[in-house]
């Protein structure tokens, strides 16, 4: 077991790596707690689309300046008072952000991709991922005479659910288009 000191997160990130590690052990026993110097977390869904997705990119691959801003975005928490946190609290609250993105990024997977589309694949329709979410918003900008920034700006809830919408249009179309095929 290891004997650690209450340190914090400012002395936690100006650790090396061997000194780190039994706080890094500490991370993973610890429950999820939406409350982060003594402010509750902001849901996720209230949160502007763009913000969203820092969070997500951030949480995927951390830097120190990613969970800051995430921090800042989800508790309203400055840098400077992140910094003067104790480190546990900063866990508890840094495994809420990642339970919240796993969950996000689960019911984004089972809404979003829907039925696959075989020549949409040989056409080559994997080699938009590098461009993350930008494709999803000008879609939605198109329809709605709107650029991808502003799109980004609207909360995360009403941009998936117009995302959600037009998959399952776009299920309804194929399947329309399947059964009307068939009759003839």
């Amino acid at each position: 077991m290891y004997n650690l000191n209450n340190i914090n997160v400012a002395k936690f990130y100006r650790l090396n790596e061997s000194q780190a590690a039994g706080y890094m052990e500490l991370s993973k026993i610890l429950n999820p707690k939406g409350v982060f110097c003594k402010k509750p977390a902001k849901s996720f869904y209230g949160l502007e689309f763009g913000q969203v997705s820092v969070i997500k990119a951030t949480i995927l691959k951390p830097t120190y300046a990613g969970l800051v801003q995430a921090f800042e975005l989800v508790f309203g928490t400055p840098e400077a008072k992140q910094n003067k946190a104790g480190i546990v609290e900063y866990f508890h609250a840094l495994k809420y952000l990642t339970l919240e993105v796993e969950k996000i990024l689960k019911r984004e997977s089972k809404a979003l991709t829907g039925k696959q589309d075989p020549f949409l694949e040989m056409a080559g329709a994997d080699r938009l991922a590098k461009f993350g979410e930008l494709p999803a918003l000008k879609l939605i900008g198109m329809q709605y005479g709107k650029g991808p920034n502003e799109i980004a700006s609207w909360p995360y809830s009403l941009v998936f659910s117009l995302l959600y919408m037009e998959e399952v249009e776009k299920d309804v179309r194929d399947r329309y288009n399947e059964l009307k095929n068939s009759k003839k």
